[in-house]
């Protein structure tokens, strides 16, 4: 079972560490996922639009970004899959958006992590057929989400 660290580094929208736990080791369990471990922080926008601007060169607050590592097992021979940053904000304003909880927006941002951490893309092109990501995602949503 991956070993999931989560952290909320910000403070105006309550996160259940426990249930965010129990969800992203059940996505890494439905997809297979080798690793040993992953980790997960919640934070404020200021914090999520440095990351976007200095690591994607896009200077605005985004809902969530996946920072993967390759290469194999670290020095302790545990394979880490990488970070997940999540905007708790941004989150909540498109769970107001979508007419659903905040825990929702979550696990949907979570999966969608994941699936990229686990080196899943969207399409270059974003009109071309619906992707093999797109249709994982939504496999999965529709498995693990009913709200």
């Amino acid at each position: 079972m991956i070993e999931v660290t989560v952290s909320n580094l910000q403070v105006d929208h309550p996160v259940d560490q426990r249930a965010v736990t129990d969800f992203v080791a059940l996505v890494a369990k439905e997809t297979g996922c080798p690793a040993d471990e992953v980790s997960v922080a919640f934070v404020e926008p200021e914090r999520i639009r440095e990351y976007n601007r200095t690591y994607r060169g896009i200077d605005r607050v985004t809902d969530v970004l996946s920072f993967g590592l390759a290469g194999g097992p670290g020095p302790d021979g545990r394979n880490n899959l990488g970070d997940l940053v999540i905007c708790a904000a941004r989150a909540a304003e498109q769970a107001e958006g979508a007419g659903h909880p905040l825990w929702t927006e979550l696990r949907v941002l979570l999966l969608h992590g994941f699936l990229h951490l686990l080196g899943r893309d969207h399409p270059e092109n974003r009109e071309a057929e619906e992707s093999e990501m797109e249709r994982e995602e939504q496999r999965l949503r529709h498995a693990l989400i009913r709200d």
